[in-house]
């Protein structure tokens, strides 16, 4: 492979340095006595991006060429490159501006048609449907993004580093009252394959497995509109906190009060459930009108989105699971099974919100999690 070649595309995009290199990093493991040949690319690639930066802007911007990872520096593999709190910061930037999606109209020209819900105004059922796009795509990336880090490590130690990391990615989610991204990433953590990885969650600290476990339990509080509202709101008004929601929470909320009658006995409004509804819709818009203040990285946002141009294929995901749990021997009633706690989010909530999901973007499948 010569390299050279491919020089003249590093004067257009600095993409294609984050994308080599993260292509380099995944198949040294397996490169065995192509490794040097590896590390030789690699550094070709880092001379190129001084010198094509040179030629285009006259001098060699150091604090932005990019670390290649060599076979001896496994502190920057993957995700361990970065540090969890500006992990966790950029996304809480990219996942707040999918919060901003959810326009108030598309809730408020909402009716329950045969149990299903519908928006009959074309334009506010165009906007919910593009929300509900972006955000079970942020959900379902954010998941699989968890899982594929874990069990991309090549030992139950590897693994559990990983777990780690991203238990403390889970604390500073939480630390900037992210509840939704927090919400996807504990979800992840305990999806039914890490679960199965006993020698790996043997090899985590204790301090972070009750890190770990107060996590969810908070999460699993905020999960409950009425308890997110005691956890954030400030005497005297409602969030003067910056916060993302627990959103799938007030979409359930949302749902159920929708689904009430419009009249009670007597012939009589049933002010009761309009009361809740305009309650959830205030709490929207004040939390959108609230600042959201959080710094990002464009060398994190590259790997992110590169992470997740990749897992929209998920067929490398499949045998590395298969092959990461033949590992491991399956060990359930282990002592880190008491760590998990189940249902962060009650299952009415969850099936009401899936099912706005799957109906307005007539995805059945979207909500499949097979490992």
């Amino acid at each position: 492979w010569e390299v050279g070649k491919f020089s003249f595309h590093f004067l257009v995009s600095d993409d294609l340095f984050i994308v080599i290199s993260d292509l380099l990093r995944e198949i040294r493991p397996t490169a065995g006595v192509l490794s040097g040949a590896i590390d030789r690319i690699e550094k070709h690639l880092g001379a190129l991006a001084a010198k094509s930066r040179e030629n285009k802007l006259g001098k060699v911007e150091r604090r932005n060429t990019p670390n290649f990872p060599t076979s001896q520096d496994t502190s920057s593999q993957g995700i361990m490159r970065y540090t969890p709190d500006l992990l966790a910061h950029t996304l809480s930037l990219i996942h707040h501006d999918v919060f901003l999606g959810l326009r108030p109209h598309c809730l408020l020209n909402m009716s329950i048609s045969d149990d299903t819900p519908v928006v009959k105004d074309p334009h506010w059922h165009d906007a919910m449907k593009e929300f509900l796009g972006a955000y079970s795509a942020a959900e379902v990336f954010v998941y699989d993004f968890t899982v594929s880090q874990i069990i991309s490590g090549n030992s139950p130690n590897d693994r559990s580093q990983s777990i780690e990391f991203l238990i403390d990615v889970c604390d500073f989610l939480e630390r900037e009252h992210n509840y939704c991204t927090l919400l996807w990433v504990l979800n992840g953590l305990s999806s039914k394959t890490v679960r199965r990885l006993s020698s790996t969650w043997s090899r985590v600290s204790s301090a972070k497995r009750n890190l770990f476990k107060d996590l969810q339990k908070t999460m699993k509080t905020c999960c409950n509109v009425h308890s997110f509202r005691e956890k954030t709101y400030e005497p005297g008004d409602r969030f003067t906190i910056p916060c993302i929601p627990p959103v799938e929470s007030y979409l359930a909320a949302y749902l159920q009060r929708l689904d009430l009658p419009d009249r009670i006995e007597g012939d009589l409004i049933n002010f009761e459930k309009r009361e809740g509804m305009a309650s959830l819709v205030h709490d929207i818009l004040k939390l959108q009108n609230l600042k959201y203040v959080s710094s990002s990285n464009a060398e994190v946002k590259r790997y992110l989105n590169f992470q997740q141009r990749k897992l929209n294929v998920k067929g490398d995901i499949l045998p590395r699971v298969a092959k990461v749990l033949a590992e491991e021997p399956e060990n359930f009633g282990s002592d880190h099974e008491d760590i998990f706690v189940m249902k962060l989010i009650s299952p009415e909530q969850h099936r009401s919100f899936v099912n706005l999901a799957k109906t307005f973007l007539a995805n059945p499948s979207i909500y499949t999690f097979s490992y």
